[in-house]
């Protein structure tokens, strides 16, 4: 029986400190990478990432500065390669997110809105429940067909949360317990 206890003891620990862990916004990734073009119609264009979580939502957060380029920057497209759902969409810079979620791409701006240029910095905003992994970013000039590329993080496969962790570890505990007893 104190066995038993102890395991029942570790299970609600953990439970406790997934509770804790995952009742705070937590930094998750933080990094600079740079898309580039082809052409001096947009040449390069520095995108930093923030993804934090905040219980199981993840916020992506990106940051443009056009850095060299000579034609405007009227589309800003994030690859969405499991077609996931997303939210809470929001910009400073009077781009609109799409309304035709989800799909493949998402996708900031149009050819006949907003645009970004050289030397201008914007930022983009929308949340997911899934968790990030490195994927395929865009910035597109219409008007000429150019565009730079490159990969930042963004959202990846679902991952279950910490709590679904813990409630699954509590569980095999329990079922080795029952297992061990029976051997005996």
């Amino acid at each position: 029986m104190t066995k038993f206890l102890k395991v029942i003891a570790i299970g609600v620990l953990l439970v406790a400190v997934t509770a804790c862990v995952s009742a705070a916004s937590v930094e998750v990734r933080n990094q600079t990478d740079t898309l580039w073009g082809d052409n001096n119609d947009v040449k390069r264009v520095d995108v930093h990432t923030v993804v934090t979580l905040d219980a199981s939502i993840y916020t992506y957060t990106y940051t443009l500065t056009y850095t060299q380029g000579t034609q405007a920057i009227h589309i800003y497209g994030v690859d969405n390669p499991n077609n996931v759902l997303f939210s809470a969409p929001a910009t400073n810079s009077g781009f609109v997110l799409p309304v035709y979620a989800p799909y493949s791409l998402i996708q900031w701006g149009d050819d006949t809105g907003p645009s970004i240029a050289e030397g201008e910095t914007k930022w983009f905003s929308y949340q997911s429940s899934n968790a990030p992994q490195d994927i395929k970013v865009y910035a597109y000039v219409v008007d000429g067909g150019s565009y730079a590329e490159g990969e930042v993080p963004g959202m990846g496969a679902l991952i279950p949360e910490p709590g679904s962790f813990a409630a699954l570890a509590i569980g095999l505990l329990g079922v080795s317990q029952r297992l061990w007893r029976r051997r005996k």
